[in-house]
């Protein structure tokens, strides 16, 4: 790009908090793949709290700065990352992955002369927003159109994914690109033994493992897979439930649990940083009834551990790198089917023979593609505003 200094250019990417959901998740393997005496990125968090990946983050040279727009409020905020953005800059990049909130925190980047401001959308939101009341409606479109003044590039990872974040037309705007996040499937080649993954959760035994990945939120419609799994035992009784992540719904699954008498046989381990063991070792069936996704990593991380998987029909076919594993099912269907899906696949789909980790290494979602996709979008977005 002309004019870029000849020092490593300076990133800063925008998140709610690094814990390990599918964007942190990507961005780590980013940080850890890309070359940093190239791009050095740092991390603004918009919660105060520590997440799963700030040690890992920290260890590999990014620093992390925390504003909470919930505890401050919207001008507190502003003014607090305008004094990072001047005070810790300059940055030649603001990265940010916070959907329509994208909107005010590129506009602040743009105030303070941030030259490549970039907005990204990781889902799909277009099913729950259609619905929205009038004070949701007036909070998209007023968003949408700060996106449109503040952002040099727009990235989403799917046409749906493009379509919730910036509306109809938005395939007129040269600036929005498809972009596909990718992963480093190379740590999956090792397998755990199954007696360390169940003892490193809790598991006792050796049950028949289902299970699922993703922060406890409605759109992961962890209540319906919950209802899965009642059915799942009524057949199969040395049966277990494990759900990891965290978030705001926990109390309330838990709940759920407690009132189907199904506590005891669900596991809630809250965020966790080794994914690949958990899959490697412990699943037999991933399970994952979302309500919309954009492009869900979880799913690529299940294939490369090659464990069979069930997922909604919301889910994009685009994520389907190994269909021999997947088995999309509509949400109507009721969890009885699913269940009965969801067993099948247990003693199915595991004796197929293929080398997951490398059919992955080979797809558009291995990391070293993101990775240079990446680079090559930050190098050649100019503000020609």
């Amino acid at each position: 790009m002309a004019g870029m200094p000849l020092r490593p250019l300076r990133v800063l990417h925008v998140v709610a908090r690094l814990d390990s959901g599918g964007v942190e998740t990507w961005l780590l393997h980013v940080v850890r793949n890309v070359d940093s005496k190239a791009i050095r990125m740092d991390f603004l968090t918009t919660k105060s709290s520590l997440g799963t990946y700030d040690e890992q983050l920290s260890a590999l040279g990014s620093r992390i700065f925390r504003s909470s727009i919930a505890k401050r409020g919207l001008p507190s905020f502003a003014k607090e990352f305008w004094r990072i953005l001047k005070q810790h800059g300059p940055f030649d990049v603001v990265h940010s992955h916070l959907h329509h909130f994208s909107g005010a925190v590129l506009a602040v980047a743009r105030l303070a002369g941030v030259p490549i401001r970039v907005a990204h959308s990781h889902s799909d939101r277009s099913s729950v927003d259609s619905s929205a009341r009038l004070f949701r409606r007036l909070y998209l479109w007023f968003s949408r159109k700060l996106i449109q003044w503040s952002c040099t590039k727009c990235l989403a990872v799917s046409e749906g994914a493009a379509a919730s974040l910036l509306g109809n037309g938005w395939q007129n705007d040269p600036r929005v690109e498809i972009f596909r996040c990718g992963l480093d499937f190379e740590q999956f080649r090792s397998r755990t033994p199954r007696p360390e993954a169940l003892k490193s959760l809790g598991v006792q035994g050796n049950p028949t493992v289902f299970g699922t990945i993703g922060r406890l939120v409605a759109s992961k419609n962890h209540s319906f897979l919950l209802d899965i799994f009642s059915k799942i035992l009524d057949r199969d009784p040395n049966s277990v439930l494990v759900i990891v992540g965290d978030g705001p719904m926990r109390q309330t699954l838990e709940d759920l649990a407690g009132k189907a008498r199904i506590a005891n046989r669900v596991y809630f381990t809250g965020a966790r940083s080794d994914i690949p063991a958990i899959l490697t070792g412990a699943f037999d069936v991933f399970i994952f009834p979302s309500l919309y996704e954009g492009l869900p990593l979880a799913l690529l991380e299940a294939q490369a551990a090659g464990v069979p998987s069930i997922v909604s029909t919301t889910i994009t076919p685009e994520s389907f790198v190994i269909p021999e594993l997947i088995k999309p099912l509509p949400l109507s269907d009721g969890p009885e089917s699913w269940a009965q899906s969801a067993l099948e696949a247990s003693t199915g789909l595991r004796e197929l023979s293929f080398d997951s980790v490398d059919l992955m290494l080979s797809s558009k979602f291995a990391i070293q593609n993101s990775v240079n996709e990446l680079c090559r979008i930050y190098r050649t977005t100019s503000d020609s505003r």
